[in-house]
């Protein structure tokens, strides 16, 4: 027999929508846009140049992987010398992969050029890396296709954000062309609300302001000129007084000189009386310290003196109750064994 055929309208599922709340800032940060043609010549360069060092910039795969490599490409690879080991070493540390890596390195300022792949998703992950170039002063892009033609020379799954680290004389000068090439094509970061210390943007802002309204240094010799010139116009008088006679400036009348004199001479009367006041007020204050000092010392023998007398009679009713307690157990044993 066929099995029976229920008859009705089958459930479909449909899966609810992930909503993913995420943070944003009001201040607006885009990457420097690009003429047309020119994103092609970048990656094509980065294409020929890094593919020529891939041998060397390639991650290698770990030691079990090797083992369980089932082609001859994988199992089988030639061993490096010295020297090309020691040269993979120095062009692998001039190079920094990621975005963690990229922001650590923007933030010690050890990069001269970042690109970032405008693949990523959220874009909120890499924007952070806009401002932090432009505060560093560091040359960045974000390219469309970088990670599709980067990530394979590199042995990498995808390549988010790269960069090229500031070398020394002594470093090796492999990716000074690459990086000429890139930063002579890429236009400066141009964020309205941010001012960079010491950039072309803030010094030509400040020209514009000190042409329109004056050197800060004019400003204040003319603020201290327009509060001052009462004083100016009397230290000209004074001059001129000075001009008029040799030693003497006559600031004062006659009468006033005169009662300058007399006061000061009857400050000087008074200064002897004074004087002799301020010493008995010391000499009391002396002998009114000695006094404390001496009944605090004796203040203190006594609380020392109480508190060994309590202590001795403490012990000597402590030895009681110990003596006590000892003859009423001898007494007590003494009983019961006559009662046996």
């Amino acid at each position: 027999m066929a099995a029976p055929v229920l008859e009705g309208s089958v459930r479909t599922f449909t899966p609810k929508p992930v909503v993913k709340n995420l943070l944003d800032s009001p201040y607006q940060r885009t990457w420097p846009t690009l003429e047309k043609g020119v994103t092609p010549e970048i990656l094509n360069k980065l294409k020929s140049d890094l593919g020529d060092l891939s041998a060397y910039l390639r991650k290698e795969t770990s030691k079990g992987k090797r083992k369980r490599a089932r082609t001859t490409e994988d199992a089988g690879k030639p061993t490096r010398s010295v020297e090309e080991q020691e040269l993979a070493r120095q062009l692998k540390s001039q190079l920094v992969l990621g975005i963690n890596e990229v922001t650590k390195a923007l933030e010690k300022d050890r990069l001269r050029l970042v690109l970032v792949c405008r693949s990523v998703k959220p874009a909120l992950m890499t924007q952070h890396l806009v401002l932090l170039s432009a505060v560093r002063r560091v040359p960045a892009l974000c390219l469309s296709g970088l990670s599709e033609t980067v990530a394979p020379i590199l042995n990498f799954r995808t390549v988010a954000a790269m960069g090229f680290k500031k070398t020394s004389p002594e470093d090796d000068k492999t990716f000074d062309p690459l990086v000429e090439f890139v930063t002579s094509r890429t236009p400066p970061i141009k964020i309205p609300w941010l001012k960079v210390p010491g950039g072309k943007e803030e010094e030509d802002s400040s020209k514009e302001e000190e042409d329109e309204t004056g050197s800060p240094d004019e400003e204040d010799t003319g603020s201290k000129t327009g509060t001052s010139s009462g004083e100016m116009q009397k230290s000209a008088k004074v001059l001129e007084d000075t001009s008029k006679g040799e030693d003497f400036i006559p600031l004062m009348s006659e009468e006033g000189q005169i009662q300058n004199k007399e006061a000061d001479s009857e400050t000087k009367a008074k200064d002897p009386a004074k004087k002799s006041e301020k010493k008995a007020k010391r000499k009391k204050r002396k002998r009114k310290a000695e006094v404390v000092e001496e009944d605090g010392e004796e203040v203190g023998l006594q609380a020392l003196c109480v508190k060994r007398t309590q202590s001795v009679q403490e012990k000597e009713s402590h030895k009681r109750k110990m003596v006590f307690k000892k003859k009423k157990k001898t007494v007590m044993a003494n009983f019961v064994g006559k009662s046996k």
